[in-house]
């Protein structure tokens, strides 16, 4: 009888390890697809690819990385070397063209004529200056690939730039580039994940000014150069903002939410908001206003 009971508890634990296992699996790979279901809620589809990677690198497939050398990433996708990189930039007729944005390398050969060696953005091959798609510095140190010091609008353009890349009919995308946003397995650093929250904050803050647009509306201007003056005026239309009223020219200023002061278009009923000055020399009722022209 002992030795009966034993088997069976042997047995029974067997039967333990057997089950246990395929269950945590189960519960794990639950976690991380409510995580990826949270993170693509939170930065959007374009970077459902990204979340992916983020758990694993789970169907990213292989993609062609051309001729040279370069290590094969953990889901077969290349990872190129910055020394590896450096052989795509044009100087060579019979090598592709490789631009980076944000890690993410683009074989742009079909736009030569952009992208060529005596071209004005054949910075972008080669190396990655995602910083310089925005701050428009291809000298030096300004083409880098450190974004971390923009604003999150600036870093929200430049992930619309690598979309633009990414959904471009003949550009494709050839790989990632080991360095600030990738690792040498090819998988997204802490870098990566901190250019995707200050996305997220330009996003929000883009979605924001869109609101405050609506609800008031920019004004009509006039830079005449011979004129002394900029004249501002409102209709049911100004601002791109079609309505059935006309509004009154305000400065308007909402520190976080407007970057400069500006003129909008106000309604009868939102005169006494606090965040709104009437213009030198304009009438509190009229439709059309001017202001001095900024010093040069």
């Amino acid at each position: 009888d002992t030795a009966s009971g034993s088997s069976k508890k042997a047995r029974h634990r067997e039967r333990e390890l057997a089950i246990d296992p395929p269950r945590g699996a189960m519960i794990t790979a639950a976690f991380f697809a409510v995580a990826v279901a949270t993170y693509v809620l939170v930065y959007g589809v374009r970077d459902t690819m990204l979340a992916r990677l983020l758990v694993g690198g789970a169907d990213r497939g292989s993609t062609d990385g051309g001729s040279g050398g370069g290590n094969g990433g953990s889901g077969g996708e290349r990872v190129f070397t910055a020394t590896e990189l450096a052989q795509y930039d044009g100087t060579d007729p019979d090598k592709p063209m490789y631009l980076v944005v944000l890690g993410e390398v683009f074989d742009v050969t079909s736009g030569a004529g952009h992208y060529g060696k005596q071209s004005g953005y054949n910075v972008f091959v080669g190396r990655d200056a995602s910083s310089a798609f925005v701050t428009g510095d291809f000298k030096g140190d300004g083409a880098k690939d450190d974004v971390s010091g923009l604003k999150p609008s600036e870093v929200l353009e430049i992930f619309n730039w690598r979309d633009f890349y990414a959904k471009h009919e003949t550009y494709k995308r050839v790989g990632v580039l080991e360095g600030r946003y990738y690792d040498a397995r090819g998988a997204p650093t802490d870098a990566l994940r901190d250019a995707l929250r200050l996305k997220g904050d330009g996003v929000r803050k883009r979605e924001n000014q869109d609101a405050f647009r609506k609800q008031w509306p920019s004004c009509n201007f006039r830079n005449d150069a011979k004129a002394a003056q900029i004249e501002m005026w409102c209709t049911t239309k100004s601002g791109g903002i079609e309505r059935d009223w006309v509004g009154y020219p305000r400065e308007i200023f909402v520190k976080g939410v407007t970057d400069a002061p500006r003129c909008a278009c106000v309604p009868k009923e939102k005169l006494d908001n606090p965040h709104l000055k009437l213009y030198d020399g304009c009438a509190a009722t009229a439709t059309r206003c001017y202001r001095p022209k900024p010093k040069p």
